[in-house]
């Protein structure tokens, strides 16, 4: 390794951030933040250069002259080589997909909607998929809008519905984004998956193929999803992982489920799944009209975050969801950089219909505008609802202002908000700030 050119490794990415760098392996969903010693060292790996030539040049930079950093620069290629991340470099270009210009507020992730149709009718729904008119994306739009978001180089794409498996070109346009390089996840609730749809997506390659279950047996999952719809989505679950799929399961925790909260993780590592992820029932949409069957209480919630954050403290080896609230209290207490609500500010929604949102979670009149008549890019910087999200504050919040626990907090969901708070900035969800305080307030005493 110590006279090797280093590169990059095939499909890792990145992105520059204030505090450095942002790398990111969707084939692992590994990944890491730099300082901005760790953004200089990978710049220079681009397969030309051994480690002696990225320790004397980092260490000649002004920023780091009165510093000895020749032994933190090893270091953290040593760790990056045992990752998998960098790589002897099989010729001098090296993997360039790195380098772009340090944005305040990139692109990172865009979710489309394929369809509004679904085939189930999921009670605690927020956007009752299914029951409204039916929208299918044309083929010329899905088109336009990946034409709009690779000038923005996104690290990833989220396809979903409705039912996303109900559109007749998916496949043709996973094939697409394979062919563009753009790495893309899959929302689906399984029932449509079969073991040919099954090793098709493992030819595809997706980052993963999020499928949702909510209950260990089918009295409780089919309590919510539809009668038959068990068996299917643990058909589904199994089918995927034999063709090599990264599979999450995804569960809405409710007073339906609640009473399997504890056996959900080891339930969906059994069935082959690599990822577990429970999440808070919204009650908007259609679990608004079943908020009586859906609603958990404040010491509920609080039972099961204590339960999954021990959880996953000791089963290192099974991902469980995207990060922890446990993570976030070890970051702030670290002194690392924590990810506020990503809606407008590195994340977007596009309607199967071309228009654009924050997030799916946001109300109808925080539309932003449509890819057909303006574009993507456009949007991003110039719109005013992106501006107001991006200028959002803590201290503008009187519920948040002298909160003990608002930095690791951040004021919750802002879709979610505006939501139950009638289109209101600055106005926190009631239970999830209850909660949050005790739990945040438990781990950092």
């Amino acid at each position: 390794m110590q006279d090797a050119r280093l590169s990059l490794a095939s499909g890792i990415r990145g992105k520059i951030r204030k505090y450095g760098l942002f790398l990111y392996n969707p084939k692992t969903l590994w990944k890491m933040r730099m300082n901005r010693l760790g953004l200089e060292v990978i710049r220079r790996c681009d397969g030309t250069k051994s480690i002696v030539d990225l320790q004397n040049e980092v260490q000649n930079l002004e920023d780091f002259k009165e510093q000895q950093v020749t032994e933190d620069v090893f270091q953290l290629i040593a760790y990056l080589y045992t990752q998998g991340i960098l790589i002897p470099a099989e010729d001098e270009r090296g993997n360039r997909e790195l380098y772009l210009d340090l944005e305040e507020f990139p692109l990172d992730l865009a979710t489309i909607q394929l369809t509004t149709d679904c085939n189930l009718r999921c009670h605690h729904c927020y956007i009752e998929a299914g029951s409204v008119e039916k929208r299918l994306m044309k083929k010329e739009m899905f088109e336009l809008i990946i034409d709009q978001l690779q000038v923005m180089h996104p690290i990833e794409l989220v396809l979903t519905g409705g039912e996303p498996l109900l559109h007749p070109r998916l496949l043709e346009f996973c094939h697409l984004l394979k062919e563009k390089n753009l790495p893309f996840s899959l929302f689906t609730n399984g029932i449509l998956i079969t073991s040919e749809l099954a090793e098709e997506l493992g030819y595809l390659n997706p980052v993963s193929v999020q499928v949702s279950l909510d209950g260990i047996t089918s009295e409780t999952n089919d309590r919510v999803r539809g009668r038959g719809s068990f068996d299917k989505i643990c058909s589904a679950i199994r089918a995927l992982r034999q063709h090599g799929v990264r599979t999450v399961v995804s569960t809405v925790m409710s007073r339906v489920n609640y009473s399997e909260y504890r056996e959900f993780p080891k339930f969906v590592e059994e069935l082959g799944a690599s990822s577990y992820n429970p999440i808070d029932v919204m009650l908007s949409g259609r679990a608004d009209s079943n908020r009586e069957d859906l609603g958990l209480t404040t010491e509920q919630v609080l039972e099961m975050q204590r339960y999954y954050s021990e959880y996953k403290s000791n089963n290192q080896n099974f991902s469980f969801g995207e990060i922890s609230l446990k993570e976030d209290i070890d970051r702030q207490l670290e002194g690392l950089p924590l990810e506020l609500c990503t809606a407008g500010t590195t994340n977007c929604f596009i309607t199967a219909m071309g228009d654009v949102y924050p997030c799916q979670i946001f109300p109808n009149q925080f539309a932003i505008g449509n890819v057909s008549d303006q574009s993507l890019k456009d949007m991003w910087t110039e719109s005013e609802i992106f501006q107001q999200i991006r200028r959002w504050r803590l201290s503008d919040i009187p519920e948040c202002a002298n909160c003990e626990v608002r930095e690791v907090c951040k004021g919750g969901c802002i879709g979610y908000n505006l939501t139950i708070n009638h289109g209101s900035f600055g106005i926190p969800e009631r239970q999830s700030c209850e909660w949050k305080k005790i739990f945040y307030s438990e781990n950092l005493s």
